[in-house]
């Protein structure tokens, strides 16, 4: 992003942040993370109350539907497709232990570890779940 183009008032005019390069530049992005060689272990009787049900035992790759304002461009599931499929996020080589679960898109958005990791999310690729 070029900060000398993408500024606070630049961006808060509905008419620039459409287009690009303000589409891209204007909003805050989780983007190029890489989640890999970790270890991830629950133990849900060592948790009190630890339930899936209560979001207990979850990874995932997900943000909010948008809502505001109502002039934005980033309505509806843009930002969840976005950090889910175009900004590069991907967890690999890791290792799970305990009943672990995924979300993806958005919150409440529950897959298989199978989901997880096949078309059209294609996480942890060299990672395994016992």
């Amino acid at each position: 992003m070029n900060p000398s183009v993408a500024t606070v008032s630049a961006c808060a005019r509905k008419s620039k942040i459409k287009k690009q390069p303000f589409f891209d530049d204007c909003r805050w992005k989780t983007q190029n993370i890489l989640v890999e060689g970790n270890t991830f272990t629950t133990d849900p009787s060592k948790i009190k109350g630890c339930k899936a049900s209560r979001g207990c035992g979850f990874n995932g790759l997900f943000s909010n539907y948008g809502t505001y304002p109502r002039w934005s461009p980033y309505h509806a599931t843009v930002v969840q497709k976005g950090i889910t499929f175009k900004q590069n996020n991907v967890w690999q080589n890791n290792t799970y232990t305990g009943p672990w679960h995924f979300m993806v898109e958005e919150a409440g958005n529950v897959v298989s570890w199978d989901a997880w990791r096949s078309a059209p999310y294609g996480q942890d690729a060299g990672s395994n779940k016992s």
